[in-house]
């Protein structure tokens, strides 16, 4: 058309199927099959290149091209379906470069054309379509070619596509009608189980109506925009009913207030989604979150390794294998106060025929010096404890206690089940197939504690005696909960009988006058710390055996055979 109507164009080499006059300046503007963008004078007989557009994963045809009155340029894909936006209404282009921005998916077709009447107002004006809620400056309204669905598409209220327990729609045309607009209350699909913290994993539980797709975006850098690379859930199967799905938090994330965008969709788009634009069916919801940065013991991708012997005051055997765990802790921080805590860890292994608890101590001892998180410090109401993924009802911040001390396991016999043949769990040769057991817990502070007075790093992690079980001579007719076990050197906490320190003829020379505790006359522990994750002695067999360095590094305090941990013997 242009070669018939421009003789010499021929020689441009133009690749254009569709083409569109600019309302106001009649210059002509068309966008080849790589994103091209050329403004063409039919007067004087020119093209010019404008800028290559981003559009995505498109190829091939845009066959069909339209203006509206206020010189906003639409083109859409043959393949794709996809109907792309660039702001043209400043015309000619001059000192500025225009952007393109997913407006809506239409039709896929190998022949496409369209066409519209540029003074056709385009709004919305019922209720059939749903929008997002994130403010300003995220790209939410219509006039921005916000997110937007329309969710029954068929008309007849039937096989809709949701999350939560409903969907509705509003008329958000323009900024201003989306900052008069209160929030979606049908944005109810989403729950936000653990803290979004920098470098951490974070589990969300999502409720679809029916078998469905959903992608997700979290603007982590909270600078108004969701951007492609924080799209953090592309395309991920829903199952009709709660979904648990993991999202990595970045190590760069900043804390602070920010806001995630979720769409829902039946998995029949031909190409990815973005965070804008329109899509036939499904919902759009937008959360406001608040994200942490953090600081993580011992690293962000890294666990230490707690191991226990259980016959404390006595020796015992001395295989360190009776209560075994992998275990991180992170302090949430805004600024320069901590705000809470996440503990996570996994029970790896129990070789005891007692029965142990095991609990953690909001306390840290640093020299002389102890910083604690008091009981009443805690937001209890809000703490969050999962095992497995599964979310666990039961209140974990002991009672009666001054100190905050977080109960994760009341019997860790509980939680497990033994293999076949197998008298342990996972402590024994051949004993190690079934599967371990995870945990984490989230602990929010009532208020912001300054980090110089805030407990970090390995905490205070201990095991203690259950109730209703044998747990050795020395403890009938006594409670179970006041017998523990704590890492060398460090002081049990007030629920602790501490005239178990001076009984007859045990191993133990706690001296709790000098802060010496849980300790042998030679220096040895009842409760080690190993940083890394750490292949634990097989039942029965001695700990100074399987680590024939260990009693080194142990009555050293440390000084000596620090990679003792790596000389595994049996």
């Amino acid at each position: 058309i242009i070669a018939n109507l421009m003789p010499g164009t021929v020689n441009w080499k133009l690749g254009i199927y569709d083409f569109a006059f600019h309302p106001q300046s009649n210059l002509l503007y068309a966008v080849e099959s790589n994103g091209d963008l050329h403004e063409i004078d039919v007067d004087a007989n020119t093209s010019k290149f404008i800028t290559q557009l981003d559009i995505g994963t498109d190829t091939g045809a845009f066959g069909a091209a339209y203006f509206d009155i206020n010189g906003q340029f639409y083109f859409s894909n043959n393949r794709s379906g996809k109907i792309h936006k660039v702001d043209l209404s400043t015309s000619p282009v001059v000192d500025y470069t225009p952007v393109a921005n997913v407006f809506t998916s239409g039709p896929k077709s190998s022949q496409n054309d369209g066409a519209r009447c540029a003074i056709a107002e385009v709004k919305v004006t019922d209720s059939s379509i749903d929008f997002g809620d994130a403010p300003l400056p995220y790209r939410t309204s219509l006039a921005q070619s916000g997110a937007r669905h329309l969710f029954d598409p068929n008309s007849d209220n039937t096989n809709l596509i949701y999350l939560g327990a409903t969907v509705d729609g509003e008329n958000i045309n323009t900024d201003s009608e989306l900052a008069s607009n209160p929030v979606d209350a049908s944005d109810d699909g989403v729950s936000f189980v653990t803290a979004f913290s920098a470098g951490q994993s974070s589990q969300i539980i999502v409720n679809a109506s029916a078998g469905s797709y959903l992608y997700a975006w979290f603007d982590w850098d909270q600078n108004g925009v969701f951007s492609e690379a924080e799209r953090m859930v592309t395309k991920t199967v829903l199952n009709k009913g709660d979904n648990s799905i993991l999202v990595d938090v970045p190590n760069n994330t900043k804390s602070g207030q920010t806001w995630a965008r979720f769409r829902v969709t039946d998995g029949t788009e031909a190409s990815l989604i973005t965070a804008t634009g329109g899509v036939l069916g499904g919902e759009v919801e937008d959360y406001e979150i608040t994200t942490f940065a953090s600081a993580v013991y011992p690293g962000e991708s890294d666990w230490v390794t707690l191991a226990y012997e259980d016959k404390w005051p006595f020796a015992g055997d001395y295989d360190f294998n009776d209560v075994v765990l992998n275990y991180r802790t992170t302090q949430l921080i805004e600024g320069s106060n901590v705000v809470g805590y996440r503990i996570e860890g996994q029970l790896i292994g129990i070789g005891a025929t007692y029965h142990n608890g095991f609990a953690v101590s909001l306390k840290e001892t640093v020299g002389s010096n102890t910083l604690t998180v008091l009981r009443s410090e805690v937001d209890e109401e809000n703490i969050t404890y999962l095992i497995d993924g599964q979310l666990q009802n039961k209140q974990v911040l002991e009672t009666g206690r001054e100190n905050a001390i977080l109960i994760f396991m009341q019997d860790t016999w509980e939680h497990v089940t033994t293999q076949t043949g197998c008298s342990y769990f996972r402590t024994q040769k051949d004993c190690d197939v079934n599967t371990k057991v995870s945990f984490s817990m989230t602990i929010p502070l009532k208020a912001p504690k300054a980090k110089s007075v805030s407990p970090g790093t390995l905490l205070d992690p201990f095991i203690f005696a259950s109730e209703g079980f044998y747990h050795g001579d020395f403890l009938v007719g006594k409670e179970a909960r006041s017998w523990e076990v704590h890492m060398k050197n460090q002081q049990p906490t007030a629920a602790f009988d501490t005239a178990l320190f001076k009984y007859a003829q045990s191993d133990d020379v706690s001296e709790p006058s000098s802060n010496l505790y849980f300790q042998t006359e030679n220096g040895l522990p009842w409760a080690i710390e190993v940083g890394t994750q750490w292949l634990h002695p097989l039942e029965g067999v001695d700990i100074t055996t399987a680590y024939d360095r260990f009693a080194g590094f142990a009555e050293s305090s440390g000084q000596q055979n620090s990679q003792w941990f790596k000389n595994y013997n049996v």
